[in-house]
């Protein structure tokens, strides 16, 4: 029997949380590819690319050693790296716009949110291989063409410019990344295409029923995930307890809005959804608003600690959300929203 064209793709994942990297391999092996590899380390996804070829990666915002922008701005432009152009999706927690719009501007192709689904996933893949943008060489940005619509922003006209040439692999393209002081872009590379073989599309290989299919992979995991969850809750205890006792440390808020939106990523891919609200509007908090010396503060992080364990709970006992539930996140976002107006 014939191999399936997904056999064919070589896949790095980039992720510091290791629980949910192999959920996301799982889902992938679901879907029919089986050439993957892991790293919690952007450093050691560095080096990988430097000695072994892959066809794209997946990376998270928040990686062990190197940051997960650092590790796309790197991938675009140092010599050792065989593929500059390599596709590159950012899977992670942060929900805002600007995040989507800084990851955009240090090079990566695609941003898919987390939680995430077989079929968010899947969406993207079918993007990189079925429709691939045109590369883009500056000196102040490299990576795929974003398609302005309109005035592009200040600062970064030179993204776009008249002249398209065909991309020569890898040597002229690195030669324009670390020689070339204009701005070109390079034709888009077909070469993921190609590896499905003539007349073949990613959506006859991945059908409906194989995302689906997917997607109950990651279901299968989810009464192992609650014990994952229920770590990272008792370590924002932990953090609050620190925060009670007045031994807060300048580095508190962030460390509570880190493990808050573990929280929501692991949650919310598991259909968690109340604890993945409470979770994200916790992270916000922490990381927007949260001055550990205040009282209100230390009431409205108690509050969501609340909220998240009766979500938890309700959970575990696979109950369904209550009308109080629902009433008590919204006055917490209530709450919130009143402290940033």
């Amino acid at each position: 029997m014939a191999l399936s064209p997904l056999h064919r793709y070589r896949i790095l994942i980039a992720d510091a949380d290791v629980h949910l990297s192999k959920v996301l391999k799982t889902m992938l092996e679901s879907m029919g590819f089986n050439n993957i590899t892991l790293t919690k380390s952007g450093a050691d996804a560095l080096e990988i690319l430097k000695t072994s070829p892959f066809d794209f990666m997946i990376t998270e915002w928040d990686l062990d050693h190197i940051g997960g922008l650092e590790l796309i701005s790197r991938v675009r432009r140092e010599k050792k790296i065989s593929d500059p152009s390599l596709p590159i999706i950012m899977l992670t927690g942060r929900a805002e716009q600007s995040d989507v719009m800084t990851a955009r501007n240090y090079g990566m192709n695609e941003y898919v949110l987390k939680p995430f689904t077989a079929k968010s996933v899947y969406s993207r893949l079918e993007r990189l291989i079925e429709s691939p943008r045109n590369f883009v060489v500056s000196p102040h940005f490299v990576g795929p063409d974003r398609r302005f619509k309109g005035v592009p922003p200040a600062g970064i006209s030179d993204r776009r410019v008249m002249s398209v040439a065909t991309v020569q692999r890898p040597e002229k393209l690195l030669t324009e990344i670390n020689e070339n002081t204009t701005a070109h872009i390079w034709a888009a590379d077909t070469a993921l295409k190609k590896k499905l073989g003539a007349g073949t599309s990613l959506s006859s290989l991945i059908t409906p029923a194989a995302v689906d299919c997917a997607q109950a992979a990651i279901a299968a995991i989810s009464s192992e995930s609650l014990l994952w969850i229920q770590e990272n809750l008792n370590q924002l205890v932990s953090l609050y307890d620190v925060m009670m006792a007045g031994e807060s440390y300048t580095l508190l808020p962030a460390n509570m809005s880190d493990v808050a939106l573990t929280i929501s990523s692991r949650a919310g891919t598991f259909g968690f959804t109340g604890a993945a609200k409470v979770a994200y509007m916790l992270h916000k908090f922490c990381l927007n608003i949260l001055r550990t010396e205040k009282k209100l503060h230390q009431v409205i992080t108690q509050q969501h600690l609340d909220a998240l364990k009766v979500t938890l709970s309700n959970s575990m006992q696979h109950k369904e959300p209550s009308a109080a539930n629902e009433a008590l996140i919204a006055e917490l976002k209530k709450l919130s929203d009143k402290l940033t107006s």
